[in-house]
């Protein structure tokens, strides 16, 4: 049911022949996934004081993991949709004592948020089987296969002090941790394609990107030089939000930047989103009307 999980086997170093429920972290990734089937559903259950749960929601219980809401079920993810960022859900979650819990709602809710795990990626931006599973985890406030063996051994402490739970909220957000740059640089990586294709190449640069001393903080992230044909120059900062975060410090800066945000759990800013319709404009318009409509970065 889940071949993904038992072809990391190997790489778990499971000897041949082992089977999925024989290796506690394999089993615990199955665990995890067989608890995202309808977990949109219980999650609504329990943060919504017994509310119902509109049937559309529901995944049967003998569906595999992905097919509530996969690619392949386009109305059932329409419907998700709508409810996910209507009044109702608002609503639903309106009394949630846990802030974090209502963070997360609001950025689940936002326009598009849950487009990044229904859309089929570019070939080289496809999540590998075991990066899958936690962003599901994630986004659905599930326990982390990972975390959780992490979690159950030794301190349970990042080295930054802070308790890790299982829930692996805190990874996310932690700047003492590799994940702080990893998820800056992913979108970094696909906004400098996309700008590649739709700007002269040559035009497009980005600086001290993956060196080890490098912060995303201390220059632009993407610069376009001569964008407009006029001499100026286009700037883009990208910045990677986590709304469950303790603080959040407000960057203020004397420059005019294009900022392009992209919350944790796959909300875009508004910005960032008129930006990308922009750049499919320009694309199309430098390709005529022969060319290939919009630009496949755009939709994932």
């Amino acid at each position: 049911m889940f071949p993904a999980v038992r072809a990391m086997l190997p790489h778990l170093g499971a000897p041949e022949g082992t089977e999925v429920g024989d290796h506690p972290l394999a089993a615990g990734m199955v665990a995890a996934m067989e608890d995202v089937r309808g977990a949109r559903a219980r999650v609504v259950t329990a943060l919504g004081e017994g509310h119902p749960v509109p049937e559309s929601l529901r995944v049967p219980e003998e569906a595999p993991v992905w097919v509530g809401f996969g690619s392949s079920q386009p109305t059932r993810q329409k419907v998700l949709s709508n409810y996910q960022h209507g009044s109702d859900w608002v609503r639903l979650f309106a009394d949630a004592a846990n802030s974090p819990v209502r963070a997360r709602l609001l950025s689940l809710s936002r326009d598009g948020a849950t487009a990044h795990l229904n859309a089929l990626p570019m070939g080289g931006f496809v999540l590998r089987p075991a990066a899958a599973v936690i962003a599901v985890c994630l986004q659905l406030g599930a326990a982390v296969p990972l975390v959780r063996e992490v979690s159950a051994v030794g301190t349970g402490r990042c080295t930054c002090g802070e308790v890790v739970d299982e829930f692996g909220s805190h990874y996310l957000a932690c700047n003492m941790q590799g994940m702080f740059a990893y998820r800056h640089d992913a979108v970094q990586d696909v906004l400098y394609e996309m700008l590649r294709k739709v700007f002269d190449p040559a035009s497009v640069k980005r600086t001290h990107v993956y060196h080890r001393s490098y912060s995303p903080r201390w220059r632009p992230d993407i610069t376009v030089l001569n964008y407009d044909g006029r001499g100026r120059h286009l700037i883009i900062g990208v910045v990677v939000g986590f709304p469950c975060a303790r603080t959040y410090v407000e960057g203020v800066t004397p420059h005019k930047l294009v900022p392009f945000v992209v919350e944790v759990f796959g909300g875009l800013g508004v910005q960032a989103k008129q930006f990308l319709q922009d750049c499919c404009l320009r694309r199309q318009d430098r390709l005529g009307p022969e060319g290939p409509r919009g630009l496949p970065s755009a939709s994932s």
